[in-house]
């Protein structure tokens, strides 16, 4: 929001206390690495939702393979398909509602019904047959075992 500069800390305007001991001025200054290293494949990702549901998911990088874990609260297991191409590995689902939403005057509804589909590019390739997934207690993991990764020498005339 404010421009910085060498003598300016956090590059806050000029005129603004600049005492080193306030926590709030050391929180300002850390405020940049927020979030490093946290979600690094969100730039090659993408979500399609409709009726404002999507799945909260967590990815992570165990070695050999990566580990998904994906919250499905109420979704049905064959209402759920998750597919895998190269390092591309796609989730989708629905969740349906339990009746018609005018058959019965409803004092609150807050949860989301709908369908879904996100997709992430993953830093190396999927192997496709080692693919193993699990649905218990609305709780979808799947282990996405990495694949060789194919590098070519290229000589360079």
């Amino acid at each position: 929001m404010f421009g910085g500069d060498g003598g300016n800390p956090g590059g806050f305007p000029p005129g603004f206390p600049m005492d080193g001991n306030d926590p709030f001025l050391r929180l300002m200054a850390g405020l940049g690495d927020i979030g490093k290293g946290i979600n690094t494949i969100s730039s090659r990702s993408s979500t399609r939702s409709s009726g404002g549901y999507t799945a909260q998911v967590d990815i992570a990088d165990h070695g050999d393979y990566y580990g998904l874990k994906a919250d499905l609260p109420g979704v049905a297991k064959d209402d759920i398909n998750l597919t895998v191409h190269s390092n591309e590995v796609c989730l989708s689902a629905a969740r349906h509602a339990d009746a018609d939403p005018g058959a019965v005057p409803f004092l609150t509804r807050e949860r989301r019904m709908g369908s879904f589909e996100r997709c992430w590019v993953l830093p190396t390739e999927i192997l496709e047959s080692g693919v193993k997934a699990n649905f218990k207690e609305g709780v979808l993991t799947a282990e996405l075992v990495k694949g060789k990764t194919h590098q070519t020498k290229i000589n360079v005339l």
